[in-house]
Order: structure tokens, then sequence, then C-alpha cells
């Protein structure tokens, strides 16, 4: 985080994990930042899984100080990635990416037609999905 007045780095967060990890996406929301990319890994945060097949597609908030909060993966035998993220009303964000072969994101299940197929989601925090 930069300040605006100053230019000065607030603060400065690594998200990732024991592979390779890359984040390509990030938004602002009441909930906090939210990032999203890709890992071949474990990721050290909260709820995370380890990544299945060759990457998975990762999401994770930030509360607004930095610190990790929560974060998910979704993937399967073979790759996806997180590539785009938006605010979605009522908590939690939008989000968008590509992914081959399948796609598993919690009891969700898509099968690939091509060789890379795209992908919208819904992430949202426990609190999120009890207000809709």
């Amino acid at each position: 985080r930069l300040d605006p007045a100053t230019g000065q780095v607030g603060w400065l967060a690594r998200l990732g994990g024991d592979r390779w990890d890359s984040l390509i996406a990030v938004t602002l929301t009441a909930d906090g930042i939210w990032v999203a990319g890709r890992t071949t890994g474990a990721v050290d945060a909260p709820s995370a899984a380890p990544s299945r097949g060759s990457g998975a597609a990762l999401v994770a908030r930030l509360g607004r100080d930095g610190r990790p909060g929560p974060a998910w993966t979704f993937g399967g035998r073979e790759s996806a990635k997180a590539r785009g993220l938006a605010p979605a009303r009522g908590g939690g964000v939008w989000v968008t990416g590509n992914f081959t072969a399948e796609l598993r994101a919690g009891w969700f299940r898509l099968r690939g037609r091509h060789a890379y197929d795209g992908f919208v989601l819904r992430v949202a925090p426990p609190a999120a999905r009890a207000g809709e």
C-alpha cells in the first residue's frame, strides 16, 4: 500500500507458499482487499487447499492493513488461473479466469471443451452468503 500524500510504502504483504505463485488481479471492497492469480503448491493462508494438477486458481482476501485473511483455490486435473476480480453486491467478489480439462470449486464442477475454457464464479465469506 502506498500513502497517497507521500508516496511512501505503508505496508507490503507476501502471499504464497511452497512453490510458484503469481497474483495478477486486485480489487478493494468493504470486505477488504481481494487478490487473484495462480498457485502451484500449498498457500500459507487460512482455508486454502493445496493446488491439484499443474496449477490452481487462487483468490485471497487481505485486511486493509495487509494481514492475510482466508484464501480459496480452484482447480482440477490440469491448470486453472484466476485473471479478474469485481466486487459482488452483498460482499465477496466475482472471479473470472480460465482452465483446462475441468474446474472444481467447492461442490461445483465444470468440464472443459477446448484447450482453454473460461469461468466466472462468486467467492463470498460465510457472513456474505448468509445475507443472500
